[in-house]
């Protein structure tokens, strides 16, 4: 078949073109997947270079080739059994990408075979090139998520929970837990504002986590509650648990008479069923304690996460409260509950009149920076944000310049 491109095509686009024609001739025995990203409604930035990224990939596992249009479509020209065929698939794991973006219309995309298709997927290209440009807004970024791809250590960082006085006998703040994390959400452009992109949180973390766990037996975490009494959490994927670094990390704790406990995200374990019994099974066989994480009141209303066996159940604040976040907390019981992202006043004072006494979130480490400026000798000497900064540090780095790193470590005076 000979290719006549369109004139009105500007130089690159017909460059791109003949590109594309050219491996197409020499590649009929395979399939072409051509994604309609253009079409998808409400597409965030981040999404879409997720979707380039998840292509990339599935082209570099077949000796593929991914082609992005100048209209933000995407060409992925692989073997055939790779595009469809279960979760696994490159079509499953586009599913499953934007299954947070309330999924997609009919017809976003088309797989071709080439051997028949060949002149359709031609005709289509050659429409889809002569579509204006879209550019991807300069302020998103994902240099995170390209640093992970190239192997950078991801950044470590800390946040201590605390349980707040009960009764006459109680005083002060307690630390409860400290979690290590690393930002995943740092890669979609949090510092503007955004909700955080699951679809990338989620794609990053499969990367993250080897590396993360890999760096937490090299360099042992500095900055600990010198109290082996105050747990710490680690946040994971099913996958996560069942790598063997965990399970090197888990048997550290023990020896150092460290408490562990492991968060999983209620989607993380609805969406891998079969890897969270495996992995719930590695954390008994272990001795380690399971959290769950990421209940949300809408979720609620969907499943009953207290059947799951967790010792503690990570509940998000949400304002306005909703009436399934009360039913959540009659039915498990507040002294098993967390509420986290408790990031503003009002999420402590509901919390409190539901009878929760565990918080985690920026309000919480406010409280905790402010109170230790006011009993430190050297609180003068540093801001509120450079306390708070420091104590979620993890490495020497990260807390110099605190005049009393023994009070950073205790996280409370």
């Amino acid at each position: 078949m000979t290719l006549t491109a369109d004139p009105s095509l500007a130089p690159g686009a017909r460059m791109l073109l003949d590109t594309i024609a050219r491996l197409l001739h020499r590649a009929p025995a395979r399939a072409a997947l051509l994604l309609h990203v253009s079409r998808l409604p409400g597409m965030q930035a981040g999404q879409r270079r997720v979707l380039h990224m998840l292509m990339t990939e599935a082209a570099g596992r077949r000796d593929g080739q991914v082609f992005a249009l100048p209209n933000a479509d995407l060409l992925l020209i692989t073997d055939p059994d790779a595009l469809e065929g279960g979760a696994a698939s490159v079509c499953g794991t586009l599913r499953a990408c934007l299954a947070n973006t309330g999924g997609a219309p009919a017809g976003w995309w088309r797989i071709f075979q080439l051997a028949s298709e060949m002149p359709d997927v031609l005709a289509l290209v050659q429409a889809r090139l002569a579509e204006p440009a879209h550019e991807m807004p300069a302020e998103v970024t994902i240099a995170p998520y390209v640093a992970a791809l190239a192997g950078a250590p991801p950044a470590l960082c800390q946040q201590t929970a605390i349980r707040l006085p009960q009764g006459a006998g109680e005083r002060g703040l307690r630390p409860f837990f400290q979690q290590i994390a690393w930002p995943v959400g740092d890669a979609q452009g949090g510092a503007q504002g955004e909700a955080p992109d699951l679809c990338l949180e989620h794609h990053r973390a499969g990367r993250e986590e080897p590396r993360a766990l890999a760096r937490l037996m090299q360099s042992p975490p500095q900055g600990l509650h010198p109290d082996p009494g105050v747990a710490l959490h680690l946040a994971l994927s099913p996958a996560g648990v069942m790598l063997p670094a965990f399970g090197a990390f888990a048997a550290a704790c023990h020896a150092n008479g460290r408490q562990l406990r492991v968060e999983i995200a209620l989607l993380d374990a609805a969406a891998d069923p079969a890897g969270f019994a495996a992995a719930s099974a590695a954390l008994r066989a272990a001795g380690v304690e399971f959290v769950l994480a990421g209940i949300t009141p809408a979720i609620v209303g969907l499943c009953q996460p207290w059947e799951l066996p967790a010792v503690l159940f990570k509940l998000v604040w949400s304002a306005p409260p909703l009436a399934e976040a009360a039913a959540l907390v009659r039915r498990i019981g507040a002294a098993r509950l967390v509420l986290c992202e408790a990031d503003e006043e009002a999420a402590l004072e509901w919390g409190l009149s539901q009878g929760i006494r565990q918080f985690q979130g920026r309000r919480i480490d406010a409280m905790l920076a402010a109170s230790r400026r006011s009993h430190c000798a050297s609180g003068a000497g540093c801001t509120l944000r450079q306390c708070d900064g420091r104590a979620a540090a993890l490495d020497g780095a990260g807390r110099a310049g605190c005049g009393n790193p023994a009070l950073l470590q205790r996280v409370v005076p």
